[in-house]
């Protein structure tokens, strides 16, 4: 876990009035514009105290919280209202940039430093890194660590925007070969970023918005968008046009809100399955840990549904790869005990079922598979600290066929198993097409970029359409939309 951070910066009023208003708090001036609060980490409660200083005092406040290193929320708030918000959470692939515009001109920044800071905003990834720019730019306590005091004061310096900037050169301009042309949009969904995302399957979460006109979040307006279902909504497989179609899911209505879902498809098959929790072996109040995957559905009817995986006659967890045959290899998780430090009480296997459902064979030891080819399946070991150690040659019945423990051919498994599929696609032409972010470009054979296109959203899938010619799937996050490009 990363460093958490909340404070609250002030403009407009003096630090006495301030920690009138604020009992009990730790008020102080270690800027030369800006009083500081310091609070603690919930930032909800941040936030409240943001809104209701800048309203009863009638000055702005900007609400600083880092969560645990990776979550970024910064609200700024004049007279009770919040102007604008930057929200990053990487984790979950959710990101509103903000007004940078607004920023600077309330916070009393040069009008020309919004593009930049527009760019750091959108670019940066390391929370903490944009914060200690952000720190500098404004010359206020942004990184002050929850129940710690700050020291010197903090000067104003640009320095560090400006050779962020620097060291991301925008890209060149290209004359494009090719034109993008928008040919459908999805309101109110969300790409699922989990491992149905990554093995290509494509799920879109129904849009959660606020329906009270007077939420206690001041960025929660009736009709904003709160957040997202982790049940519902849609499979989205391509039609010969590039065009997505939408078939609604089968998760089973469930009371055990624990419950989490995995995806597998093949052609026009979409297998279900559901995650079970249950209490973690350890006691600790609240912990719940995965229990047992069961298989809830079938498009195909193939698979007797529920079809819960085993090993050894005990309930297992893990993720699925389908089969031509209409059968699946299940990627079957270790299991541990309730102790701390936990030990391993059974081994990984990879598990190959049959359509009726029946385990044909297992295979104990194996971590993880890395790549399904005709009648091969590739698969590693792995030592006590998650290392591959022994690339494995199975045959269809789980033979193996090969065995090597060589660091050159484990490498080049596993780095292209970990490589995220659907993002990048070949073109009838033979030209690699392949996202940054927002950005979709085009490179020929010899690796010169032929067409360069910014997107509206950050690309999630691509894929190729009847014709051969690439479409590209994106989301944006400020407005849940999902958008289909196709490129001619």
């Amino acid at each position: 876990m990363g460093a958490s951070v909340s404070s609250l910066q002030i403009l407009g009023v003096p630090e006495d009035t301030v920690r009138a208003a604020l009992p009990g708090v730790l008020v102080g001036t270690w800027s030369e514009r800006f009083v500081t609060a310091c609070l603690g980490p919930d930032f909800m409660e941040t936030e409240r105290k943001a809104r209701s200083l800048s309203k009863k005092l009638q000055c702005t406040v900007l609400a600083v919280s880092l969560i645990d290193g990776d979550t970024l929320r910064l609200m700024l708030y004049q007279s009770g209202k919040n102007l604008t918000y930057h929200i990053a959470l990487p984790k979950y692939g959710t990101h509103k940039a903000g007004n940078s515009a607004l920023f600077c001109s309330v916070l009393g920044l040069p009008e020309e430093l919004a593009p930049k800071l527009k760019r750091l905003l959108a670019g940066c990834e390391v929370q903490e890194e944009k914060l200690g720019i952000l720190q500098a730019l404004l010359g206020a306590p942004l990184l002050i660590h929850c129940g710690e005091t700050p020291g010197e004061t903090v000067k104003e310096d640009a320095g560090p925007l400006e050779n962020w900037i620097r060291e991301r050169p925008a890209p060149l301009k290209i004359k494009n070969r090719y034109k993008a042309e928008l040919i459908q949009e999805i309101p109110d969904r969300h790409p699922e970023f989990t491992l149905a995302l990554r093995s290509g399957t494509l799920i879109l979460r129904p849009a959660v918005r606020g329906e009270d006109q007077n939420c206690e979040y001041v960025i929660e307006r009736a009709g904003d968008i709160l957040g997202y279902t982790c049940v519902g909504g849609e499979w989205a497989r391509p039609l010969p046009d590039g065009r997505l179609e939408l078939v609604p899911l089968a998760d089973p209505d469930t009371a055990d809100r624990f419950d989490t879902y995995l995806y597998a498809q093949s052609e026009d098959r979409l297998v279900t399955a559901a995650v079970l929790h249950g209490p973690d072996p350890s006691g600790f109040p609240g912990a719940y840990k995965p229990t047992q995957t069961v298989i809830v559905h079938d498009t195909a009817g193939i698979l007797p549904c529920p079809l819960p995986l085993t090993l050894e006659n005990s309930p297992a967890t893990g993720t699925f790869t389908l089969l031509p045959d209409g059968g699946f290899l299940a990627e079957i998780c270790p299991q541990f005990d309730g102790s701390r430090p936990p030990i391993q009480i059974r081994e990984p296997a990879l598990a190959c079922y049959g359509p009726d459902g029946t385990q044909r064979w297992t295979a104990e030891g194996v971590s993880r598979m890395v790549r399904l080819e005709e009648g091969r399946i590739c698969a590693v070991m792995e030592d006590d600290n998650g290392h591959p150690e022994c690339l494995l040659v199975l045959d269809m019945d789980g033979a193996v066929m090969e065995q090597t423990s060589d660091a050159a051919s484990l490498d080049a498994a596993c780095e292209g198993a970990a490589s995220v599929p659907n993002t990048t696609a070949t073109d009838g032409q033979g030209n690699l097409w392949m996202c940054a972010g927002s950005y979709f470009s085009c490179y020929t054979p010899e690796l010169e970029c032929i067409s360069r296109h910014r997107l509206k959203g950050k690309v999630c899938q691509v894929y190729q359409n009847e014709t051969g010619q690439v479409c590209a799937v994106t989301f944006q996050p400020s407005k849940y939309i999902i958008r289909v490009y196709r490129f001619s």
